[in-house]
């Protein structure tokens, strides 16, 4: 079976059809999932998983396996994204079941799922995939087009939120983790095609890899970051400076992580933005985060709920919109500790900084400590333990700040 490794997105890196790695057992789970599901009645299994982690690479994996045409007499693919409408997507349904579509374009909604509907009580089983899904309003659509013919008919669908993902079916298929050795192969296979990495750069090129988090996307924009760096001295500065490279290089990671930004309420914007003052690949313990965005200010007050309730809303909100990693939970189910991957620490650093929220005090890259903007714009300091005795030692003086 050839292998696919699939982004469907107007900006982002793309890899060759013989380059994914790590979801054979991924893709083995789902499909026996469509295959094995209720034989009487309609389906639904969502993909869900953190922004890059491969998503659509899965689903077009899926969609392409030889096994699943034996077992539905349809199959087809639609891609949503944000900008969807439901007219469109029933006409991308429908072209599928005719070669022309034109005399179905001035139809409204409900007479074009009666009409798809009709073309699938003529057939067997059908399977739509739906890449990129945020919003419920379009599962309950596409559900309309199914026949009540009760063959088995299933949906999957890929999208980044676990609250949606539930919607659909309590028991979604959680996307995993590269290992760091299938982030390695990966990483072999972008930069060398179906060569094999010199021995010289194995050591420091398993590290990168490892530093990439699990995450394919960051592995693929590092792969660029390498392409033509043929010595250990250019890859060791890769090493050091991972998330940096991936949100430089043409801010491909940036423009996956936007588009959940972009989704989130104000408040909540500033709160995941503020997170990332804790240092990267901490543990953040959720009570210390939830203090921090109610002294802060960030929190605004609600007739019919405690500023602690709030919060915890919010955390739980990030959680489940895989904006933050939920590492542990307490007895009575809220979460104890909490994570920012890599890729998502660098974006909160870098957009809270262009937002004035806080500045980091960070070393040069000749140790030095930089001095200060003392301006109206700088209210927050954020300084790592092992640069605070060097940035004392400046004799700062900021009287606009009102945190640090």
């Amino acid at each position: 079976m050839q292998s696919i490794f699939y982004y469907y997105v107007k900006k982002g890196p793309s890899l060759d059809d013989d380059e994914v790695v790590g979801f054979d057992e991924e893709a083995k789970k789902v499909i026996k999932r469509l295959v094995e599901g209720p034989a009487e009645s309609l389906a639904i299994i969502p993909v869900v998983g953190m922004p890059g982690l491969g998503k659509t690479t899965l689903a077009r994996k899926i969609y392409n396996d030889s096994t699943l045409s034996f077992e539905f007499f349809s199959i087809l693919w639609v891609y949503v994204g944000q900008e969807y409408k439901i007219k469109d997507i029933y006409l991308r349904i429908l072209k599928h079941f005719k070669n022309s579509i034109d005399e179905y374009l001035n139809e409204d909604e409900g007479t074009l799922a009666k009409v798809i509907s009709g073309f699938m009580s003529k057939g067997g089983k059908c399977l739509i995939v739906l890449d990129d899904v945020w919003e419920a309003n379009v599962i309950d659509h596409v559900k309309k087009v199914f026949p009540e013919n009760k063959k088995g008919h299933r949906i999957m669908m890929s999208t980044r939120d676990g609250y949606l993902a539930a919607y659909a079916n309590p028991d979604p298929h959680n996307l995993k983790f590269l290992t760091p050795e299938e982030s390695f192969e990966l990483l072999v296979k972008r930069i060398f095609g179906k060569g094999s990495c010199p021995d010289e750069l194995k050591e420091v090129g398993k590290r990168i890899a490892g530093n990439c988090g699990g995450v394919p996307l960051v592995v693929v924009v590092i792969a660029g970051a390498l392409a033509g760096r043929s010595n250990t001295t250019e890859w060791e500065v890769v090493e050091r400076n991972v998330a940096q490279h991936a949100f430089s290089e043409n801010k491909n990671c940036g423009v996956f992580v936007e588009m959940s930004y972009d989704r989130l309420s104000q408040e909540m914007q500033t709160c995941f933005l503020y997170s990332g003052i804790f240092p990267r690949g901490f543990d953040i313990p959720a009570w210390k985060l939830i203090r921090l965005w109610i002294a802060e200010g960030l929190i605004k007050p609600q007739q019919s709920s405690t500023l602690e309730e709030i919060a915890e809303r919010h955390l739980n909100d990030l959680v489940h919109r895989n904006l933050v990693i939920l590492l542990q939970k307490r007895s009575d189910g809220q979460i104890k500790t909490c994570r920012l991957h890599d890729m998502l620490h660098e974006f909160c650093r870098t957009k809270a900084a262009n937002k004035w929220l806080f500045q980091e005090i960070c070393t040069t890259v000749d140790n030095t400590v930089p001095s200060i903007q003392d301006s109206d714009t700088c209210r927050r300091l954020c300084i790592q333990p092992s640069t605070l005795n060097d940035f004392l030692s400046t004799k700062p003086s900021a009287e606009h700040v009102r945190s640090f």
